[in-house]
């Protein structure tokens, strides 16, 4: 672009181009992101165009610096080849900003179909967005591509053993001030009730994992011996001491894999200072662990697909660990592990993918036993059906609510069948339990009846129906999004439900409550929420973000024709779709998965250095062991059937049956 500046008068034509460019672009970001309705969504009468015209000199400064920081980018990026992975992908992302902000303010596509002026008004807005985004995004993978083909700095290898212990140590240090803060630890409602159910307060279901539930009950069976009336800080603590050991883990892994001294630093920063870390640490949630497991299978499979050095056979028993805790801490576990297995199938070595078969049958045995043997034997009552069918539940609610009175006397009829149309009208765009809620307490199972009234809203409405379909997925695509409902972080303890749920009051269950002054809680939470307030790490914190992320990082392994990174990334976009089908709209912590494995996806997809792919050397420790899987496996039976039978005694054996909790405290899986 020099030469375009030192030869006006044959260049005239792309520096005005240019200019033009750039200045579409700075006032279609500026005005999207500004959130103003008025400005989104125009009558396109005098009015309002001669406000539209004024509106850069109201925002001035904001503009000049906009439109500075896009004509520099555009000077680097709007020429030479076009970079068709950028191409596609900013257009894509530029679309999700688009649908994300107008289901965000209006509920419905309003944004794009207002007008026929309005339409041209939003590509309009979406052109310039996606020229902003291009350029980052080729920015981006020329950086990437730089640092995948730059020398390493020859310091990945030397003291390992050393290097996990101080960065686990570092980062417990780091989450250290914030669990003093809520010390013994947050209960959040599903973790209260799974303490409940192991305490025959409330009925025994695997609609919460019965592993989940029996390792918590065990935990603070323990902790009431070593912590006394502090006894969810054992829960805790082993929360802590996992999430170190895994995320160092991370660190030093891509530390050897990538070369770089910089993406170990970035790594290590990430897990100490984003706040969604040490926030779920500290709270008794099944998910917490279960994104331990989660990032822990993503990284023995990734020393297994990328590493250049011998694996041994700790490596393949690793794997089958975190695989199996994969499967039973989260009733979806099973699925994501299998899928990671076949990638491995697929993509590993020669060398290893006998280990890889052998390693496989022993999750696939030990899992199916777990999650399907274990509750039949035990007569575990499985959740209720509605449970995976937010989407349809939403759809009818929706239907309910608007075209209520235009509905012919069958469909009235057939609503009144499940329950009263009244409560169908509790519908909330974002969240699926006020109306599943009390659809489940009426209905056993969804019958013909509900599939019916269904598939006829679909035919009749089918507008209403994508729209309550786009209100309840498009947190996940949407970067800018901030969980609402649910709230971003677990900030509970037992008053809290005592106050909305006075039935738990007479439930002879004690728990402690937080220990040091509140000042040093509520400075937690100022910390956290003036990190949700930083522009990058408020990124982080959105789950959106994610789904874009992975795209990214897909995108590079498809134009590198990396098979083994796209294999690596298939689980990941799968668990990400998954998330569409969860009963809350982008809440953080159904994502937290894919934040704590994100450091992996992109470093071993698009940072790992062009000379660290996967070597295997002649002389590989571990091809795998005919009779070893067959005893591998049995050992897992065996010390899950102990432990399950352990933890089982301490149960308590006289269930009672939950009163059922507001709808608006109701968490599902």
């Amino acid at each position: 672009m020099n030469d375009v500046l030192m030869k006006p008068k044959e260049h005239v034509w792309k520096t005005v181009l240019l200019l033009l460019a750039a200045i579409v672009a700075s006032f279609a970001a500026v005005v999207f992101t500004a959130y103003d309705p008025e400005f989104l969504v125009m009558d396109f009468d005098a009015a309002t165009l001669r406000r539209f015209v004024r509106l850069p000199g109201e925002i001035g400064a904001v503009h000049t610096l906009a439109f500075a920081g896009v004509f520099l980018l555009f000077r680097r990026n709007l020429k030479g080849k076009t970079d068709l992975r950028a191409l596609i992908l900013s257009c894509c992302f530029s679309l999700f900003l688009s649908v994300g902000l107008s289901y965000r303010l209006f509920t419905d596509a309003t944004f794009f179909f207002a007008s026929k002026k309005q339409f041209l008004f939003a590509l309009f807005l979406t052109g310039g967005n996606a020229l902003v985004l291009y350029t980052l995004l080729k920015e981006l993978f020329r950086a990437a591509d730089g640092m995948r083909s730059a020398a390493p700095d020859g310091t990945g290898t030397t003291g390992e053993r050393k290097t996990f212990f101080l960065v686990a140590g570092l980062l417990l240090l780091c989450w250290l001030p914030f669990e003093l803060g809520f010390f013994p630890g947050s209960v959040p409602y599903d973790g209260r009730k799974q303490l409940l159910i192991y305490d025959g307060v409330v009925e025994l279901t695997n609609d919460h994992p019965y592993f989940a539930t029996y390792f918590f009950g065990a935990l603070y069976r323990l902790g009431e011996r070593v912590f006394g009336d502090n006894a969810v800080f054992a829960i805790v603590l082993c929360q802590n001491l996992a999430a170190a050991a895994v995320f160092s883990g991370v660190c030093v892994f891509l530390r050897k894999l990538c070369g770089s001294k910089t993406v170990f630093v970035c790594s290590v920063l990430f897990y100490a200072l984003v706040p969604v870390f040490w926030a779920y640490a500290q709270s008794v949630i099944k998910d917490t662990l279960f994104f331990v497991c989660f990032t822990w299978l993503l990284l023995e499979a990734a020393r297994i697909l990328f590493s250049k050095e011998p694996v041994g056979k700790g490596t393949y028993f690793r794997l089958e660990t975190a695989a199996v805790l994969t499967a039973v801490f989260r009733n979806n576990g099973f699925p994501i592990a299998l899928l990671l297995l076949l990638a491995l199938i697929l993509g590993a070595p020669k060398l290893r993918r006998r280990a890889v078969l052998l390693s496989g049958a022993c999750i696939v045995v030990v899992s199916v036993f777990a999650t399907a043997a274990v509750p039949a034997y035990l007569r575990i009552p499985e959740a209720n059906p509605f449970e995976s069918l937010s989407i349809p539940i939403q759809q009818v609610a929706r239907c309910v609510t608007v075209h209520g009175e235009e509905m012919t006397a069958e469909e009235k009829e057939a609503v009144e069948a499940l329950m009263p149309a009244e409560l169908f009208r509790n519908y909330k765009p974002g969240i699926s339990d006020p109306v599943k809620g009390e659809l489940k307490s009426r209905v056993a199972s969804p019958d013909g009846a509900f599939r019916t009234l269904w598939l006829r809203c679909l035919q009749r409405y089918p507008a209403t129906c994508a729209d309550a379909f786009m209100n309840h997925v498009y947190g996940w695509i949407d970067p800018f999004y901030v969980t609402g409902d649910q709230g971003q972080y677990q900030f509970h303890i037992r008053e809290a439900f005592e106050r909305t749920n006075p039935a738990f009051k007479d439930s002879g269950y004690v728990y402690s409550a937080y220990v040091f002054p509140e000042t040093l809680r509520l400075l937690s939470k100022n910390v956290a929420e003036l990190a949700n307030r930083v522009p990058f790490v408020q990124l982080l914190c959105m789950p959106g973000i994610w789904f874009w992320a992975a795209l990214t990082a897909l995108a590079g392994a498809l134009a590198a024709r990396d098979k083994k990174g796209v294999l690596f990334l298939v689980p990941v976009l799968v668990y990400h779709i998954g998330c569409f089908f969860s009963p809350v709209n982008g809440c953080l912590r159904y994502v937290l998965p894919l934040i704590a494995a994100a450091p992996l996806t992109v470093g071993c997809v698009l940072l790992r250095h062009a000379d660290g792919g996967t070597v295997p050397e002649a002389g590989e420790e571990y091809r795998g062991s005919l009779l070893g899987t067959p005893l591998r496996t049995l050992g897992f039976v065996l010390a899950l059937g102990l432990f399950v039978f352990a933890a089982g005694r301490g149960r308590a054996v006289t269930p009672h049956t939950e009163s059922p909790a507001p709808a608006a405290q109701t968490e599902t899986r």
